[in-house]
């Protein structure tokens, strides 16, 4: 029965190793299909779904998420925990027009430099807003114990009541908007640094949605040119443009002059390669169309369980084309999805 019985435990757990390897190979979350909900607070007691406008609708099993002023702006950042790649996904907040803030670092007497329990009552004309120092708020993922308050059209905090966890009260008077202080329990006076400006390096930034830090996929393909295979690890020192495409691609055929010019443009400096997924056709037929759109950057022969990897970071199901990813030094920078954007390309690789 011993026996019968570690068989049987076997089988559960290879079944659940093929379920699991057959949801990452077709771009599936655990549960199915659960994308990722935003909610925009309306004001009057409601609120509107905003994920899929705003770029956070994902088909990523995700487990947690934290807020954060991660840039030092003023304004609340995302960072998104998910099981599957890319396993930390940020969500930098850009939105134009906001209104003004104040960041509040509370260090207790007893309680340690994150007061945890500690109240902040920020008042300005009629409006009061409390935030509260809390741990433990989601499943693996804290927010920072800095307190945000979002004023609207505040000037100025005429007063900051806090409410320490000794059980103090301490009040804080004529608070400037737009900037970080530091209050310490027991001590009227405060340290105000100021805030960068709200989205103040938004220009310089390469605009792909998304910009990622993912491993790369340990991948060999099989090259439609010559003989033997090629191992994406033998590039870890390079850069490389990733391009998964097929004959039947509409989309693919007329990116492709797009692509040979950007090989032309980054010769010497960006290593290119066809990946096609034309697992039907005969490898000389597959490289004669290639070069009959006038590409001359190496072409090798993938499969849709290739492609799931990059699929995945790019919220994309697999198998579908065109799919071009980015890799540098090892590292996946950015997966587009659809018929590439020159310029966009082009200042990423710049950038690398």
């Amino acid at each position: 029965m011993a026996s019968e019985s570690a068989g049987q435990e076997e089988d559960k757990d290879s079944g659940h190793r093929n379920h699991f390897r057959l949801l990452q190979e077709e771009g599936l979350s655990w549960s199915g299909m659960e994308p990722n909900t935003l909610f925009q607070n309306r004001g009057d007691g409601t609120f509107d779904e905003v994920g899929n406008v705003l770029g956070t609708y994902l088909r990523l099993d995700s487990r947690g998420v934290a807020a954060a002023d991660l840039d030092g702006d003023g304004d609340l950042d995302l960072a998104v925990y998910n099981r599957n790649n890319p396993v930390i996904k940020i969500f930098r907040n850009d939105t134009p027009g906001q209104g003004n803030v104040l960041e509040v670092d509370l260090t207790g007497t007893d309680s340690g430099p994150m007061a945890i329990g500690a109240q902040a009552i920020a008042s300005c004309g009629e409006r009061s807003i409390l935030r509260q120092v809390e741990v433990g708020s989601g499943f693996i993922s804290q927010p920072p114990p800095r307190l945000h308050f979002g004023l609207g059209d505040c000037r100025n905090v005429e007063t900051l009541t806090v409410r320490w966890p000794s059980g103090t009260e301490q009040i804080l008077h004529d608070l400037p908007v737009n900037q970080r202080v530091e209050i310490v329990e027991d001590d009227d006076r405060f340290q105000s640094h100021p805030l960068r400006a709200r989205n103040y390096n938004r220009q310089d930034l390469v605009p792909i949605a998304g910009e990622l830090s993912a491993a790369r996929p340990n991948l060999v393909f099989r090259r439609l040119e010559g003989e033997g295979e090629l191992s994406l690890a033998a590039f870890d020192d390079e850069t490389v443009v990733l391009n998964f495409w097929a004959t039947w691609c509409t989309a693919c055929v007329l990116e492709m002059p797009d692509l040979q010019a950007l090989s032309r443009r980054f010769a010497g400096r960006v290593r290119f390669l066809g990946v096609s997924l034309d697992q039907e056709r005969e490898d000389s037929e597959v490289l004669a169309y290639a070069h009959e759109l006038g590409t001359t950057y190496e072409q090798v022969l993938g499969t849709i369980q290739d492609q799931a990897p990059f699929s995945s970071l790019g919220s994309s199901p697999p198998g579908a084309v065109p799919l071009t990813a980015v890799i540098h030094h090892g590292t996946v920078r950015a997966v587009f999805v659809g018929q590439i954007d020159v310029d966009t390309v082009a200042k990423l690789l710049e950038t690398l």
